[in-house]
This record gives structure tokens, sequence and C-alpha cells, in this order.
């Protein structure tokens, strides 16, 4: 598991780096509308992409008698299905447009379209190395669609000046990590039929589905209602502040459920081992989370501005609410990934459908006091039924909340200690300093504060851990 995290958490660091460097150049050179555009557009590819296998990818890692057979059926299904969401996309583009309004959505999503055929090609492959814990592979794909995606955008961006280089990176991104998977883990394409178990399979994706709508709903329905009711520039701005604010998960946290899931799963009956490893997934989330987005909030103010341009100043007050509640985000996909690996799935279900309902109604209330009304009505119902998800964690795990404080004293501790000596300096600092030089050194402070409270303060949590991570780097 060590290992795994530190190959897909290590490729991430890597190519976030650049990564990031690529999107602040794009953010200057590209407008809100630009962002809008396309994030209307993705509302809806990204729904279609997203349950167009039908779990059938996930319902394979968990999956024990399992045949070549029943691999090659799955694969061609994925692919079927693949080619009819493609349709469907291109077909519905007048209508969404209609429903959006505004008609320049229609050719982004036909050239999105293509993006439903590569998800699904490499669906299987990418589930049968997770299946065999081999997270080594699939870091390097991830790894190449990051560099990818993020160079092929910036010079599009360069030369078109427009949305459309947002959408060239991210078709050309899907290809060439679908490229790698079948590359690593090539499958045969059967069409299932008798003698194969994709039936049985479509029985646990039929759950983690609709899971996944319930989910995909509650996540994206901000982004439909700003754009439908606020328009494109404003739904532009709200887009970037929930990506910076979601940056620290999106390319790091994210690394942890690929690695929890497999993980749990061969753990499965053995609740001592689980509740082990949930503790020490835990502790690694927030040692991630707190600090990461504790940061932006304080910074945010310098960041903004002296990164991506005084065009974006109006992104400030809805990142700062957004990243609040991003570490509850790390904390709930490790939840689900917990969930899942015990095959309760209804469990998932249950959470996603709370979280889908409450969340909606907090957007129609929030909607009514612009973009920062509606990242924290969402946020607040967010939180209310991660609560609810932990209290349920806790239960399956037979752990109790008070050993999970004492597990993320550490963490919260020296981010807290961190966030406020990074905000006592943004004070001290005189105010006519250019933004970028009281960036970094606020920066610089807080990583400092981080290091040097975790070390001296809780110096037995953090050497153990670190050896770890050495010792799992050194025989990767």
């Amino acid at each position: 598991m060590l290992r795994g995290l530190v190959w897909l958490g290590g490729a991430r660091w890597i190519a976030q780096l650049f990564t990031w460097a690529c999107t602040l150049l794009i953010a200057r050179l590209l407008k809100p509308e630009d962002y809008g555009l396309v994030a209307m557009a993705t509302v809806l590819t990204g729904f279609v992409e997203f349950v167009t296998d039908l779990g059938l990818g996930s319902a394979l890692v968990q999956e024990r008698n399992l045949t070549k057979r029943d691999v090659e059926a799955t694969m061609g299904a994925t692919c079927l299905l693949g080619l009819g969401a493609a349709a469907l996309i291109a077909a519905g583009a007048p209508l969404w447009a209609r429903v959006q309004g505004d008609p320049r959505v229609v050719p982004i999503m036909q050239v999105l379209a293509l993006g439903a055929v590569i998800t699904t090609a490499g669906n299987v492959p990418y589930s049968m190395l997770h299946r065999r814990l081999a997270f080594g592979l699939a870091a390097r794909a991830q790894f190449v669609r990051g560099i990818v995606t993020a160079a092929v955008t910036l010079g599009a961006a360069f030369v078109l000046q427009s949305h459309w280089a947002l959408v060239v990176g991210f078709v050309v991104g899907k290809v060439a990590f679908t490229g790698m998977l079948i590359y690593f883990e090539p499958v045969a394409i059967r069409l299932p039929g008798r003698g194969t178990n994709v039936r049985r399979l479509l029985r646990f994706g039929g759950m983690l589905t609709a899971d996944r709508i319930l989910n995909y709903l509650r996540t994206n329905t901000d982004v439909a209602l700003v754009g439908a009711l606020l328009g494109s520039r404003m739904v532009g701005l709200y887009v970037m502040a929930t990506a910076l604010a979601r940056l620290p998960f999106e390319k790091l946290g994210s690394a942890l459920e690929p690695v929890a899931y497999p993980t749990f799963a061969r753990m499965r009956g053995d609740t001592a081992q689980q509740r082990r490893y949930f503790r020490l997934l835990s502790l690694g989330t927030m040692a991630l989370a707190l600090p990461m987005c504790l940061g932006l909030i304080v910074t945010a103010g310098v960041l903004v501005p002296a990164v991506i341009g005084a065009q974006w100043t109006a992104v400030v007050r809805p990142l700062q609410v957004a990243a609040a509640v991003t570490p509850l985000v790390f904390h709930v996909s490790l939840i689900s990934a917990l969930f899942n690996s015990n095959g309760r799935v209804d469990l998932n279900l249950r959470i996603t459908t709370l979280m889908a309902v409450s969340t909606i109604a907090a957007v129609f209330v929030g909607v009514r006091f612009g973009i920062v009304g509606v990242a924290a009505a969402s946020g607040i119902a967010f939180a209310g039924v991660w609560v609810y998800a932990a209290i349920l964690g806790l239960q399956m795990v037979e752990l109790h909340w008070k050993d999970v404080a004492q597990t993320l004293y550490p963490a919260i501790s020296a981010s807290l200690g961190m966030a406020a000596c990074a905000y006592a300096v943004s004070l001290a600092l005189p105010v006519g300093w250019p933004a970028l030089a009281r960036l970094v050194i606020e920066c610089i402070v807080g990583a400092s504060t981080f290091v040097a409270w975790g070390f001296l303060l809780h110096h037995n949590t953090v050497v153990p851990h670190l050896r770890s991570l050495r010792t799992a780097w050194s025989t990767r």
C-alpha cells in the first residue's frame, strides 16, 4: 500500500509541478469566459463519460472468481457503451446548449464526445492494473497524461487564444493516457454472451453507477445552475475558484482512493487490519489536505492577483470558502473506498443520495447570493453529511472518534500553527510590497512552521511514518 501511495502520489507531485506552472500561464492567456464555456459543456459530457461503463471496471477489482473470458467480454461491453455514449452526447449537444443559453457549447460538446470512446477503451486495463496492485504502471500513465495535457493546452493557448485550447489539451491527454494503459495491460475485445459473468458484474456495477450518478449531480449542479442563471463569466470565475480549492485533492489526494480500495479489499473480513490502515490513511489525508487548504485560505488575497492575474480577483472569496471543505472531501473518498471494499455499496449510495439532495437544495438557496453564496451553502451541506458518513465508517472498523482525534492531532496541530504564523506574517509585511514577494515570504514561513512544528512537537509520530515512506520508495 505504501509503495502504491509513493508511486501514485510521487508521480502526481512531479507532474503537478509542471501542470501548475502551465495552468497559471494558461489562466493568464485565456479569459474567465473561456473556462465558463468549457465548464458548461463538460457538465453533461463528463456525466455521460462518468457512468458509461456502468461500474464494470470497479466490479472487476473486487470480483473473486474472474476468468480471462470475463475480462475480455467486459472490455467488449464497455467499448460498445462508449460508442453509444459518444453518439448520445453529439445528438444531445443542441438541446444542452439551449438549456445553458449559449450555442457556442454545441461544437465543444461534439468534439468532447470523442472522450467517451477513449475513456471506455481504457477502463478495463486501468481496473486490471489496480486489481493486481500494479500502481507503478498506473502512475506512469497518469504522469504522462498530466504532462501531455498541460503541455498541449499551453501550446494551444498561445496559438488559439480561445477555449479550444482547453478542449484540445483535454482530448489529447485522454488519448495518451488510454494508449499507455492498453500498452501496459492489453485486453482483447470479446462480445459479451453466454459463459461469461458480465451480468453478475453488472449487478455490482449497477449500484455503483447509481452512486456515481448522484455524486456527479451533487458536484456539478452548482456549475450548471451558475451557468444558467449567472452567465458564462460568473461560471468561469466559480469553476476557477473551486478548481484551485480542490487542486490538493484532484492532484494529490486522489492517489489515496485507488490505493485504499484494493488494499481494503484484500483485508476484507479482517477488521483489525482495516482499522489500522484506516487510521494510517486518515492521518495521511489530513497531513496533505489541512496545510495546503489552510495555506490557500490565508494566501488567497495575494496568490490570485499575483499568479493568475487581476482579472481573476473575484475568485478570492469563493476560493477561501471552498478550500475550507476540501479536507472533508479527502476523507469522504477514503470512507467511500472502505464501504466499497467491504461490499457495502448500499452505504455509499445512501451517503451520496444525502449529499446530492442536500447540496442541490443548498445551491438553489445559495445562488441568490452569487458564487460566494453557492460555495458556502454547498460546503455546509457537504460537511453535515460527512459527519454521518464518518460515523458509519468508524462503526464499520469498530473505531472510536476519540482514537481518530488522537490519530489526526499532529496534522491538525501543525496545520493550525502554520496558518497562524503565515497570517501573522501577512499582517506584518508592508502593504506596498509586490504581491509576488509577499506570497513567497508567506509560503516559506508557512512551510517552515509546519515542518518545524511537526518535528519538534510530534517527533514520535512524524519520524516513524517518514521512515516507512522512505523504505517504500527505496524498495519500489
